[in-house]
């Protein structure tokens, strides 16, 4: 007696063993010719299955997919579900977003990102004292700035330095 293929394979006609749904496809029920593709925005890793999973948040899936596709250092995306590569949405300067983020990132007092990938500390003879900046400024004349400084140091008095710029003063 022929017996219905079980849910998370097909049979195919005469056939005398199911075969597994491969990743990216599947067999809710039982009784079916084909596995079904996993739909856009949906995956599934495992073969076998009956269901597809939403796309992890900080990527995409196309159809059929077995495994998320990471968004692209400089993108993000914060929810599940995305089905296209344009989900991904650009992370802007003043934040980092590394390849797969689900978040932007601000970027700390005393560092800027203009390209929305990294933020790098300020130079020294350079200051950004908010947070989520693209760029960082040059140190005022009369005062200093160390490597990622979040405020011009004031020269003591009997030193000074006379350019904007300087990472210290000469006295």
């Amino acid at each position: 007696a022929c017996q219905a293929c079980p849910a998370g394979s097909y049979c195919l006609a005469r056939s005398a063993t199911p075969i597994p749904c491969p990743p990216g496809s599947v067999a809710s029920v039982s009784g079916l010719g084909a596995c079904v593709a996993c739909v856009a925005g949906e995956f599934q890793s495992s073969s076998s299955a009956t269901a597809c999973e939403a796309c992890d948040a900080g990527g995409w899936c196309g159809p059929g997919a077995s495994a998320t596709t990471l968004c692209d250092a400089g993108k993000h995306r914060n929810s599940t579900g995305g089905a296209f590569e344009a989900d991904c949405v650009d992370c802007g300067a003043g934040y980092a977003c590394g390849k797969g983020a689900a978040n932007k990132t601000a970027c700390e007092p005393g560092s800027a990102s203009d390209d929305g990938i990294t933020c790098d500390g300020c130079a020294a003879g350079e200051f950004q004292g908010s947070a989520a900046r693209s760029a960082c400024a040059m140190c005022p004349a009369g005062s200093y700035c160390l490597a990622r400084s979040t405020e011009p140091i004031e020269c003591a008095p009997g030193s000074f330095a006379g350019d904007s710029g300087q990472s210290a003063c000469v006295g």
